[in-house]
């Protein structure tokens, strides 16, 4: 069900991974009950898949968070297992500069 509210959560998107579906358009979307779309959010926000933003008499916006293009991923078939593969020889997050030598 997880998977499936995510799709859904994606159908809705715009390019920038943005949405502000309300959750009975989820729940009809899915067929799941209001109660299951709120724990699956909750689910996929403690995943990282995405992020809320309740803002005051507007709603909540949800950005989806795909994963990084260059980490593969593993599927299992029939299972809401999604399993990113790890590369042993993956590029540091940071880069130093070169040493800057300076000549009078």
């Amino acid at each position: 069900m997880t998977k499936l509210v995510l799709l859904a959560l994606a159908d809705y998107a715009n390019s920038d991974g943005k949405c502000w579906p309300g959750l009975n358009a989820i729940s009809t979307k899915t067929g799941a009950s209001y109660r299951t779309v709120q724990r699956q959010i909750e689910v996929l926000e403690s995943q990282g898949h995405l992020l809320r933003t309740v803002t005051a008499g507007k709603g909540t916006t949800y950005t989806i968070h795909p994963r990084h293009s260059d980490t593969p991923v593993t599927v299992t078939p029939g299972s809401d297992d999604v399993t990113p593969q790890s590369d042993s020889h993956e590029a540091p997050d940071t880069v130093t500069p070169p040493p800057v030598t300076v000549t009078p």
